[in-house]
């Protein structure tokens, strides 16, 4: 059957055909199906009729009417020499249609394309902590050896006695001085002494403070004052603190976020 997939207008412009009934096959969905792997004597009811396929030197003629399958379904069909290429027919209006002069090439296949079923075992697992686990340290003891102590003062219980104490003015202002002047006068009064200013004020006194007078005395106002060292009072100072040693922490891990996960060596893949 010829077979149209372009037109060329005399403008040059290229355009592709669209196939209208491959369209409303795929969207009806496909179905693939093997007729003849190459590997065991082929049923010719499987095979598409009049395909004619080959094996150990003998042919077999295809059986099967295009009415047995649903429009959209592909057969592929070992028919050549080669046990990894396959040819394609497709049920178009109860006709074998094959696509293209291409066989499929199945070669590069491993033994898993041929498997209906992959299973992973896992085995029993094991808990683990996730990425939510919280951790609480616990607080630890420090324990120090090897340190040293010196002695020092840390008072004197003296005598004491009190200062002796008297009133002295105070003085809030120191007034001011007189500020007369006397000056012969000019022009008119060349010949007159002006005299100008003003007299000066007393300095100002408030009320009387309390002063030390420089001796002591047992019943003096004044503030104590040490008159004498009595009897040191020492104590001992750290000078080193030696060696120092922290107890073990305690790592207290949360139970919050427990995730099962399988052991490396439970992993098992097998396929059927």
């Amino acid at each position: 059957m010829a077979e149209i997939s372009k037109i060329q207008l005399p403008s040059g412009n290229v355009y592709d055909i669209k196939d209208a009934t491959a369209r409303s096959m795929i969207s009806g969905g496909i179905t693939f199906t093997v007729s003849w792997d190459g590997n065991s004597t082929p049923v010719v009811a499987n095979i598409p009729q009049g395909v004619v396929v080959r094996y150990n030197d003998t042919n077999y003629t295809g059986t099967m009417p295009a009415s047995s399958g649903e429009d959209g379904t592909f057969y592929l069909v070992k028919s050549g020499a080669d046990l990894n290429k396959y040819d394609e027919y497709v049920v178009a209006d109860d006709a074998w249609e094959m696509l293209g002069s291409q066989q499929i090439d199945l070669s590069n296949l491993g033994a898993l394309a041929y498997k209906d079923s992959v299973s992973l075992s896992k085995g029993n697992g094991d808990q683990v902590l996730g990425e939510s686990t919280t951790f609480t340290n616990g607080s630890s003891s420090v324990s120090f050896s090897g340190g040293s102590t010196d002695t020092f003062v840390k008072s004197y219980p003296g005598t004491t006695s009190k200062l002796s104490t008297t009133t002295v003015p105070n003085v809030t202002s120191a007034g001011s001085a007189s500020s007369w002047s006397f000056a012969m006068g000019t022009g008119n009064d060349s010949e007159t002494l002006i005299i100008s200013g003003s007299n000066g004020t007393a300095p100002s006194l408030g009320t009387a403070i309390t002063v030390a007078t420089g001796s002591l005395s047992a019943t003096g106002g004044g503030g104590t004052v040490m008159t004498g060292l009595g009897t040191a009072s020492t104590a001992s100072a750290v000078t080193g603190i030696g060696t120092g040693t922290a107890a073990a922490q305690t790592i207290t891990v949360g139970t919050n976020d427990k995730v099962k996960v399988a052991k490396y060596d439970d992993l098992s893949v097998s396929a059927s």
